[in-house]
């Protein structure tokens, strides 16, 4: 009956429903795609607990101009604030392979970024301008090939990078288990 199929869907929905929502509570909500052209093959999460973008997803982001508005993080919230000014902390997942141009740039209070094993690709001023950023892990499997002009330029705050990166004349360590101390506001190798 009716009554007997809406009693099941609303026990279904009541078993399934809290098991969605803390799966979706750590990673946060989706404040929109960023994949290369304009794709949806990644999005962009925000945590307003713990105040971290995620992307997640599989390829290249989205090259964005440096000027722009059009990345998901320069968005304002429903609470009336710029993602990109309370973002402290920055994920890109495993299965991202490039970070466009332009991407995380001007994050007055982000601290620490952390790079998925799959990223090969850093763009153009990619991570520039951050301020506050200390910290920023490579979690890398593969060689990083490319880091584009100015990539990390501007962050005065940067002191430690972590992990494997076998990037030519970047900055890593001989035995590629932890990149050494990097001075505040190095100049990056430019490709």
């Amino acid at each position: 009956s009716f009554r007997k199929a809406m009693i099941a869907l609303f026990v279904a929905a009541m078993v399934w429903m809290p098991q969605m929502a803390k799966a979706a509570s750590s990673i946060g909500i989706s404040i929109g795609t960023c994949g290369a052209n304009g794709s949806n093959n990644c999005t962009a999460y925000f945590n307003s607990s713990t105040n971290c973008l995620t992307i997640r997803g599989t390829g290249a982001m989205n090259d964005y101009p440096y000027d722009a508005v059009s990345a998901p993080w320069h968005a304002v919230s429903a609470l009336n604030y710029k993602y990109c000014n309370v973002v402290t902390e920055i994920v890109v997942e495993d299965g991202i392979t490039r970070i466009g141009n332009n991407c995380f740039h001007d994050f007055p209070n982000l601290t620490k970024v952390t790079l998925g094993s799959d990223v090969q690709y850093i763009g153009e001023a990619a991570l520039c301008n951050n301020s506050n950023l200390a910290r920023i892990i490579f979690s890398y499997t593969k060689d990083l090939l490319v880091v584009g002009q100015d990539a990390f330029f501007g962050n005065t705050s940067l002191l430690y990078v972590y992990g494997k990166c076998t990037y030519n004349n970047c900055i890593y360590s001989n035995n590629f288990s932890k990149l050494e101390l990097a001075p505040a506001a190095m100049d990056y190798p430019i490709v």
